[in-house]
Formats: C-alpha cells, structure tokens, sequence
C-alpha cells in the first residue's frame, strides 16, 4: 500500500506530464481544429438535447469553452487547469465565466443544474476524487452529463495518431460503464440513463 507522500509524488509528476501535454496542444489547437470538427459538432448537437438554454452550467475541462458556449447557459462557469486553455477559453467566450483549477481540488462555493464532463475520466489521476468533488456543486436536481471515449477506440485512435490525424494521447484510464457507474454510486451521483 502506497503512503500519502508516495501518492502525492506520483500525482505531481502525473499532473505535469498532463499540464505540459495540454499547453503543448493548446499552442498548436488549430492543426487539429479541423480533423477534430465533426466529434466537436456531434458533441454540442447531443449535449444541447440534454441541457435546455438558459441553464447553470459547469464545465470540468473546459479546454477553450466551445462546448459550454455552445450550449447557451444562462451562467456558464467552465474549468481547466491548463492555463493557456483558459486564457484561449476567455478570449473566444467573455460572455462566460473560466477559471484556472484542478478538477480534483476545486471549489465554487455554489451548485450547477447540469455538470458536463466531455472527454474527462479517461484522463484523471483520481476520478473518484474528482466525481466526489463534483458532487459537492450539486443541487438535489443536478444532472451530471459525461461522455469518454470506449475502449474500444483506442486502436483506430492509435492508428489516426501514426499517421498524424489524431494528436498522440497520454496513458488513458479506459474505463467501461460499469467502472464508472460504480464510481458514481461511491460520490453519492445517481445514474438515470447510460
């Protein structure tokens, strides 16, 4: 059994790899704009029929805010901890509200009426922790909405990255359904609908 210490050594090296990955592809965002408009598109068309305009709406890896912008909230908040993701979140969208923090240790001191987290559990340290910390900015009649690549991609992922049409991931959790609405049940979330 690993110590606190240990823990939270290999979280540090864990959170620069990821810092590191996330500004390098912040800086180069537009080579892969377009390879990566139709899933950006598909992912605002679905999440628009779940959340209705008007909405509080949090976003946990907002990146630059496209999908929480899309999706017209009355109070949008949307977090990130790579700061060059915010800084270009806040240029595209300062009608909306991006604040540099971890998903693992943020708090807002309010609760959301729908929490998106697109993309984000494969690539968490603690997703336990992160779902528990989620929980903290619900209300009674929050919906949680997440969506994360199946395992099942992961081999046409690899092969779109050799030939440079998806950008090389870090090591993904890959977790199925079941693992996470295991997660969920622990952070007290309810799940309605897979």
């Amino acid at each position: 059994m690993q110590t606190d210490t240990e823990k939270a050594a290999k979280y540090r090296s864990f959170r620069q790899e990821r810092l590191a990955y996330w500004d390098a592809f912040a800086q180069t965002f537009d080579r892969w704009r377009r390879p990566r408009a139709y899933y950006q598109r598909r992912l605002a068309e679905v999440y628009s029929l779940l959340i209705p305009p008007g909405s509080r709406v949090l976003e946990i890896g907002c990146g630059q805010g496209d999908l929480l912008a899309a999706l017209k909230p009355a109070y949008g908040v949307g977090i990130d901890f790579c700061p060059a993701m915010i800084e270009r979140a806040r240029g595209r969208h300062p009608e909306l509200e991006f604040l540099e923090a971890d998903a693992h240790e943020f708090e807002l001191h309010q609760a959301f009426d729908y929490v998106v987290c697109s993309d984000l559990v494969n690539d968490l340290f603690d997703v336990q922790q992160v779902l528990e910390n989620i929980a903290r900015h619900c209300h009674p009649g929050t919906r949680v909405i997440l969506n994360a690549y199946n395992r099942l991609w992961e081999i046409p992922r690899r092969i779109a990255e050799m030939f440079g049409l998806a950008k090389k991931q870090l090591t993904q959790n890959w977790l199925a359904p079941g693992d996470v609405a295991n997660l969920l049940y622990l952070a007290d979330l309810e799940v309605i609908h897979q």
